[in-house]
């Protein structure tokens, strides 16, 4: 049966779904996936969360799969820094991370919750349960912990109420590799479906 991706609009009550939702880092909220077709939803980063490290089996530091992985991870640290530096700072940390137009969707939500006043608050656990690759795309889900993950008014550094994420929440992240040789993201999704972490590869 096919899953339900969720999309997201950029309206206050969504931001806060978003940092709660994913987990951390760009731009904080749950839609449509930039560059994808008209059906996969962005998912808009939390940020501030050092994903946990995936389980990937026997695959060597510097395999294919590897890189995938860390590029997705590092985007979270990024997100951080981007959510509370001037819009043209945070393109330019970000677009080391991000593509396309989810690039310029994470700018915009940037800008809109420090126009509200928000920063990220606490951090999200990620989970790489499965990684499909090919030349210059690949897919990573992702059963992200973000429960410990939301918004906090940036004056006085408390949690908004109802902000906080929950934890197994189903990601895929569409990840393209650039003529530079770098992997970015390129949209992110969030399935209705609860994912389980026990579902994580075996070494």
């Amino acid at each position: 049966m096919e899953q339900k991706a969720h999309e997201w609009t950029s309206t206050a009550t969504t931001h806060a779904k978003h940092l709660a939702y994913l987990a951390a880092m760009i731009a904080f909220s749950l839609t449509a996936v930039g560059c994808d077709s008209g059906s996969s939803p962005k998912v808009a980063l939390p940020s501030t969360a050092p994903p946990a490290a995936p389980s990937s089996g026997a695959a060597s530091p510097t395999s294919p799969t590897d890189s995938v992985v860390a590029a997705y991870q590092a985007l979270f640290a990024a997100a951080d820094k981007a959510i509370v530096s001037p819009p043209e700072q945070a393109r330019a940390i970000l677009q080391t991370y991000v593509a396309g137009d989810y690039l310029d969707w994470e700018i915009r939500q940037v800008m809109n919750h420090q126009a509200e006043h928000q920063e990220p608050w606490g951090k999200v656990v990620v989970h790489i349960t499965k990684v499909d690759l090919k030349a210059n795309t690949a897919k990573i889900h992702d059963c992200q912990d973000a429960s410990r993950a939301g918004l906090a008014d940036s004056r006085t550094h408390v949690l908004i109420p109802k902000t906080r994420g929950i934890a197994n929440r189903n990601l895929i992240a569409n990840m393209t590799r650039g003529s530079d040789g770098r992997w970015r993201v390129t949209g992110l999704r969030q399935y209705d479906s609860p994912c389980h972490v026990s579902s994580l590869p075996s070494g």
